[in-house]
């Protein structure tokens, strides 16, 4: 089964027409752009869900650190009152309170520190 004339001829001009460089390359290029907006438009979604988190994150840990301070200032009362019953001296119940927490504070520094120079040996 054969073309007829008009199809065979058709054929055969396609068959060695030069490429249309034109139309080609305007396709290259708008494929090029769809792929670059639609990264770009991934990127914002994932850097926006990020950013959404770590500032959940952020507000989560400020809550938590506003009850944290307010507990340790129903605590510290607390030890404030307990040592007043024993020694009856409001001064002196504030600075044994002071020095307790000034005690701790070290403690925590230090401990900080040797948890930190353990970490730098282990990466080393």
């Amino acid at each position: 089964m054969s073309l007829p004339e008009n199809e065979q001829r058709l054929a055969v001009e396609t068959e060695h027409a030069p490429p249309d460089w034109p139309t080609i390359v305007s396709h290259a290029v708008d494929g090029l752009g769809r792929i670059v907006r639609a990264e770009i438009g991934l990127f914002e979604l994932a850097l926006r869900s990020g950013i959404e988190a770590q500032v959940t994150r952020a507000a989560m840990l400020m809550a938590a650190l506003a009850a944290g301070i307010l507990g340790a200032g129903f605590l510290l009362t607390a030890l404030v009152l307990l040592i007043h019953l024993y020694c009856g001296v409001w001064w002196i119940t504030f600075a044994v309170t002071g020095a307790l927490c000034m005690l701790i504070a070290l403690a925590a520094i230090l401990w900080s520190r040797r948890i930190a120079g353990r970490l730098i040996i282990v990466t080393k």
